[in-house]
């Protein structure tokens, strides 16, 4: 009787895990879908591999699909668009003239500095209402499930 007490408490979380994580989602991807930054026309998608980018340094596209999880011809027409923005450019390597590195320009700099500030503003909105330890907990919590998550072959 207590294993069934437990499975029912367990199936309950999950529900509730992903009733929050459908909710939390579509919330940020209303806000970074479209254009995101005021004046700019850069997508969430761009913002996102901006943001591998100006995390990992410099780095081949295939590295930042590998990163994202996602095809390399995604990313390719992304990267092909930031360059002709200016936020990214392409460098040949020296020694080896078929790998081709991609890294942020000062304009992609600025934008993910001021992207990262806009997404700290809209979480700090909400986490903010929380009591410290709580969130401590949460962070640890959701820090746990990441690495859970990153080193499951799913």
């Amino acid at each position: 009787m207590m294993a069934l007490d437990e499975e029912e408490r367990r199936l309950r979380a999950y529900r509730r895990t992903g009733e929050f994580i459908y909710f939390w989602v579509r919330k940020f991807y209303a806000k970074f879908s479209g254009p995101v930054l005021p004046g700019e026309t850069l997508t969430g998608n761009q913002l996102v591999v901006l943001s591998v980018i100006g995390s990992r340094g410099r780095l081949t596209v295939g590295e930042v699909a590998e990163e994202l999880g996602v095809s390399l011809s995604a990313i390719t027409g992304v990267t092909d668009r930031l360059v002709r923005q200016g936020q990214v450019v392409r460098q040949r390597d020296a020694d080896d003239r078929r790998l081709v590195f991609v890294q942020l320009t000062a304009a992609g700099e600025k934008t993910v500095e001021d992207f990262l500030r806009r997404r700290r503003e809209l979480i700090s909105r909400y986490f903010d209402r929380l009591p410290l330890d709580e969130l401590e907990r949460t962070v640890a919590a959701l820090d746990r499930l990441m690495a859970i998550v990153r080193d499951d072959d799913f």
